[in-house]
């Protein structure tokens, strides 16, 4: 019986071996399959390996194509507030509107005649990530991107308030390795809190301009910095009794290393962070919170009716806001071919 320093020993040469073989080719006889839905996770399964997996063309999450997004976005946590906030288009029934089978929703229409998009991509990193980049596939020349989601505050901000991120962003990850004790540095802290990032000036002023002079009560439009944790529990700072996070002074160490953060979310910093590192420069954005609850208790004139008409107001002075907003390099040559395709809807 081999001991388990030879299994381990034999391990690398099995990889190796594997990797040294041709990848079979694979053939799918879609006639002997009734599923629409089955025949296109087994075409899927010939992109498994694939750097940007397509799906009959379309991409794998948002599952949209080239046309179906235009190059200005707004982002928001669901596919039912996505959809309430189309409404604001010239004419909402004429839209180009994507559901996918994961929930996601993209739709198109035009607002004062620019073409503008406005997905529902649920919460979290992982779901932004998905959405950036799949949205950005489907658009040619420069992405204007304006997020739109809730946060809790840090600070003296308040159930209500409307915060632009625009003094920057940053993000809080788990080191699980920590956690778990498997990490024996006891220097590493269980919590990495990132460097900043600063969303795009021109976006966040025209977003900060179109909020002030929409919302009804302007005294809630507030900016600040803020920090996307990767979760909403453990990274956030919240206490579990099941669940040991090792979290207890988290939000002092955030105020210590930015003692201007206000609120924390989880979405700002990837959306923002990624915009930065694209290739030709070719994406901008802005983060919008509105704060949903005070973790030290602070208390808000703002009652629950109130803040329906808030949350409505706010995506219709972002509307606006990347309606105003003006490209570098002029107006993309792909918003004709959108307008047009939402007129013939």
């Amino acid at each position: 019986m081999q001991d388990e320093e030879e299994k381990s020993e034999e391990l690398p040469q099995i990889i190796e071996d594997i990797n040294a073989e041709d990848e079979p080719e694979v053939k799918i006889d879609t006639t002997k399959t009734k599923s629409r839905r089955a025949i296109n996770k087994a075409k899927a399964k010939e992109g498994i390996f694939a750097d940007f997996p397509l799906v009959d063309g379309k991409t794998m999450h948002l599952e949209v194509v080239k046309g179906d997004v235009a190059n200005r976005v707004i982002i928001c946590s669901n596919e039912d507030y996505a959809w309430k906030l189309s409404r604001y288009f010239d004419d909402p029934e004429k839209i180009i509107d994507v559901k996918s089978h994961r929930h996601f929703r993209t739709l198109t229409g035009l607002f004062q005649g620019v073409p503008i998009s406005i997905i529902g991509s649920g919460t979290g990193k992982s779901m932004v990530d998905f959405t950036m980049r799949e949205a950005k596939y489907c658009i040619d020349g420069t992405m204007a991107v304006v997020m739109l989601g809730i946060c809790n505050s840090i600070s003296n901000y308040v159930y209500g308030d409307v915060v632009v991120a625009s003094r920057g962003v940053f993000g809080v990850q788990t080191d699980f390795d920590v956690i778990n004790g498997f990490n024996k540095n006891t220097l590493c802290g269980a919590y990495r809190i990132s460097d900043l990032v600063v969303p795009d000036q021109q976006l966040s002023d025209l977003v900060v301009d179109s909020l002030t002079k929409t919302l009804t009560k302007p005294n809630l439009v507030k900016v600040g910095m803020n920090g996307s944790s990767d979760a909403f529990y453990g990274s956030q700072g919240r206490n579990d009794d099941r669940f040991p996070d090792k979290n207890d002074n988290l939000i002092a160490e955030i105020i210590q290393k930015y003692p201007h953060t206000k609120t924390l979310d989880m979405e700002s910093y990837n959306i923002v962070a990624l915009s930065k590192m694209t290739n030709n420069n070719d994406v901008v954005a802005s983060a919008v919170n509105i704060v949903v609850d005070n973790r030290y208790g602070r208390q808000s004139e703002v009652e629950a009716p109130q803040f329906i008409e808030i949350e409505d107001q706010t995506g219709y002075a972002l509307i606006k806001a990347l309606a105003d907003y003006d490209f570098q390099e002029g107006e993309p040559s792909a918003s004709l071919g959108i307008i047009s395709r939402v007129q013939r809807q």
